[in-house]
């Protein structure tokens, strides 16, 4: 079966990218109602979206045989001042709300070194941080993936179990240690401290999707035979890590429904694991043809352009349009995920074709 649409471009890829973009377009300036069920389903189904972002990410920079050092230092700069020139954007709009933006010292530290501004809510950058941090690793990887032979992939895979220990299941465990600590009020020992003896605590569960991604493309087609099962089985892995992460979420809070909750920390839960595999793994499996085609080269190869630009645009709406809706529901959300998605798909592509400006979304 060919993944490859006519452009070269591997199609499920783009799919899973358009698909795991709505879902964090959903889940910015929710306009949900507080007592939706169906809402919180959708937003906890969310929390796949951006580990498949960076599976997706893994699987094509692991794909290529080649290595050259000058175009991975134009891609690590690049990344940088990218972040840096939407973080002025974010900065001149928020201006232009009204926020004060600090002094002079404030806003250099804010563009340029990780800082924040107060009334400046920029918190979705914390993924291009984690990005930078995988692409300072990537040169190691590469050379271990592609050059190294089974050994090299024997050590990759070394690096995701590391990660994957200190990242996700030392987190997991000791949120159920303190669970039933609360839930019983029995005195039990917190082992996620154990994560602290571990290299790459920063953004650790991150690097785990990241080369999860390039053993997922690498060895995709070794399986394809049993691609009914795994149809399941991907499915029932995602149904499973849902309902894991809602449970969680009803331990912390007693709620079921959306009530305004975030689940805290929720991509470290090994829960976000199942669920974002399976999620994955299920829309690898199909040939695309048609809308979903279109979906995925139109939305999903605008990735980049729409998660900057979607936040801000968000931001605007929340304090201009949002405070005039007569009331929240699932429905107004829907719809307000569709026409964002879409508006900044089009200005994505607008910018696109502007040189230089466009790096700004590709």
């Amino acid at each position: 079966m060919s993944v490859k649409s006519n452009d070269g471009r591997i199609a499920y890829l783009d799919v899973i990218r358009a698909a795991s973009m709505i879902l964090v377009v959903y889940c910015h300036y929710v306009l949900l109602d507080a007592g939706s069920f169906a809402g919180n389903v959708i937003m906890t189904c969310a929390w796949v979206g951006v580990p498949c972002f960076m599976m997706v990410s893994g699987a094509l920079m692991h794909r290529s045989e080649m290595f050259v050092w000058k175009k991975y230092l134009f891609k690590i700069l690049t990344a940088y001042l990218v972040l840096a020139a939407w973080k002025v954007i974010y900065l001149l709009v928020y201006v232009g709300l009204g926020t004060l933006p600090g002094s002079v010292w404030q806003i250099i530290q804010y563009v340029f070194f990780f800082g924040s501004i107060d009334g400046i809510n920029t918190g979705v950058m914390w993924y291009m941080t984690a990005y930078l941090i995988v692409l300072l690793i990537y040169p190691v990887t590469h050379f271990l993936f592609r050059k190294a032979g089974k050994a090299g992939k024997i050590l990759v895979l070394f690096l995701m179990i590391l990660t994957f220990a200190s990242g996700i299941f030392l987190f997991s465990l000791g949120w159920v240690c303190r669970t039933i600590s609360i839930k019983t009020g029995i005195a039990i020992f917190d082992i996620s401290g154990l994560a602290a003896a571990f290299p790459f605590t920063n953004y650790a569960c991150m690097i785990f999707y990241f080369l999860a991604g390039a053993f997922l493309l690498e060895y995709r087609d070794r399986i394809l035979g049993k691609k009914a099962l795994l149809r399941w089985i991907s499915a029932a892995a995602f149904v499973i890590g849902v309902a894991g992460l809602l449970m969680v979420k009803y331990a912390d809070a007693s709620v079921w429904t959306w009530a305004g909750i975030y689940i805290a920390d929720g991509y470290r839960h090994i829960s976000t694991l199942i669920a974002s595999i399976g999620f994955y793994v299920f829309l690898s499996l199909f040939e695309y043809k048609g809308f979903f085609l279109f979906l995925g080269r139109t939305v999903g190869s605008s990735t980049l352009g729409i998660y900057y630009m979607h936040y801000i645009v968000l931001a605007v709406c929340s304090r201009l349009l949002y405070p005039r809706l007569p009331e929240y529901f699932f429905g107004m959300n829907l719809l307000k995920t569709l026409l964002a998605a879409a508006f900044c798909a089009v200005i994505t592509y607008l910018i696109g074709k502007i040189p230089i400006v466009s790096k700004l979304v590709k």
